[in-house]
């Protein structure tokens, strides 16, 4: 029977005959394990270069989105800077102004008294632990819609020391709260 042969070495295949001739065993033999090897590599290669690319691409899209994201900034940054957006804030109160509420405020003669009371108003829908504490530190309300006297600002509590009728001392009451009538500065 002709037909091809597999044997072990090289020189008994060169002797082997076949339909295609003398040496087609050899070649049947080398060029088909070299084509498993070389088809192998280049599936396992074409694969690594698809995921290259793939991530290649990926990198250029977030590169895009961080350059695009930093322009925007810098360009918002910029238009901004035009006067278009600007708010104006008032001016602290000072010393003389007159400040009143559409409400009733708590007042205390210490700044931070004043702050935790509002604070504990603020945390709970129970108002008992701000009037506690408000009574053991001598706070008092002070009437809506009534003028007070500013006698001092404090800038790091945000909180005016409003001189209130009958009293010694001024009472401080945070300025969120209250309506600053600036005083006319004098001529």
């Amino acid at each position: 029977m002709l037909g091809v042969s597999y044997v072990s070495t090289p020189a008994a295949m060169s002797l082997t005959a076949g339909p295609f001739g003398v040496n087609a065993g050899v070649l049947f033999a080398k060029c088909g394990t070299a084509a498993r090897r070389t088809g192998d590599r280049r599936l396992v290669g074409s694969g690594k270069m698809l995921f290259r690319a793939l991530l290649g691409c990926v990198r250029v899209v977030v590169l895009f989105a961080v350059v695009g994201v930093i322009s925007y900034v810098i360009f918002d940054n910029l238009r901004s800077g035009d006067g278009r957006t600007k708010t104006s804030m008032p001016p602290p109160p000072k010393a003389g102004d007159l400040a009143s509420s559409n409400d009733n405020v708590v007042a205390c003669p210490v700044a931070e008294d004043a702050l935790k009371v509002i604070n504990l108003l603020r945390s709970s829908t129970d108002r008992q632990p701000a009037a506690s504490y408000s009574v053991e530190h001598g706070c008092t309300v002070l009437s809506k819609l009534k003028d007070y006297k500013i006698e001092a600002y404090s800038t790091r509590y945000g909180a005016a020391c409003l001189q209130v009728p009958g009293r010694k001392q001024c009472y401080w009451a945070s300025a969120d709260v209250l309506t600053i009538k600036q005083s006319s500065p004098p001529p």
